[in-house]
């Protein structure tokens, strides 16, 4: 019987068994010399592994996630990070600064009074972009004040508490505004956010 593309596959077959049998009659060729299945199956794999790399590394530099791990408070935001997002069909464009928070930074000796805002995804704001933040809003009004908001979503008050204590030789606050909510006790004593990462907590 004749042979097809000197691979020892019969001309096709009509129907499903055609198919079938075509389909096993290659894999069997390659399996038996000509090329292992097993080196097909790695090289394909690689491939596979080799563009995921590709696209998240694509999607990280383009779209970058605003949060990063932190081994001292479990998480923080990433410094000079700008993104879109959307809630309700409301794009809002988030920016942070050189340390990591929204909005303008504030250090050494001032004139004015310097406010330290505390919080989770209340005071952080990610629903609204840089020029809405409440915090934003709230020195315009005030331009006598220097308004901080360190706020990030998730947290409880064990990890705002590490935040003061990280920001506060460098901030220097006069004031810090400790923004709280009903779930704070319940962060308190989690020992992981199931979609960032662990976090310090209390037992």
């Amino acid at each position: 019987m004749r042979r097809a593309l000197g691979l020892g596959v019969e001309p096709a077959r009509s129907g499903r068994s055609g198919v079938i049998a075509s389909a096993v009659s290659v894999i069997g060729s390659l399996a038996g010399g000509l090329v292992p299945v097993s080196l097909m199956v790695l090289s394909v794999t690689i491939t596979l592994i080799s563009l995921e790399g590709a696209v998240r590394l694509f999607v990280a530099v383009v779209t970058p996630s605003v949060m990063t791990l932190d081994d001292e408070i479990g998480w923080r935001h990433r410094p000079n990070v700008r993104r879109s997002y959307t809630t309700d069909g409301v794009t809002a464009v988030v920016e942070t600064n050189e340390l990591g928070m929204r909005g303008p930074v504030y250090t050494g000796l001032s004139q004015r009074k310097r406010v330290l805002i505390l919080g989770d995804s209340f005071a952080d704001g990610l629903e609204v972009s840089n020029d809405e933040l409440f915090s934003i809003l709230w020195n315009r009004a005030r331009p006598d004040l220097e308004i901080v908001n360190a706020g990030v979503g998730g947290y409880g008050t064990v990890q705002e508490m590490s935040v003061l204590r990280r920001l506060e030789p460098t901030i220097r606050p006069d004031l810090c505004v400790l923004m709280v909510y009903v779930n704070d006790p319940t962060d308190n004593v989690m020992p992981f956010y199931a979609t960032i990462g662990p976090r310090p907590y209390v037992d």
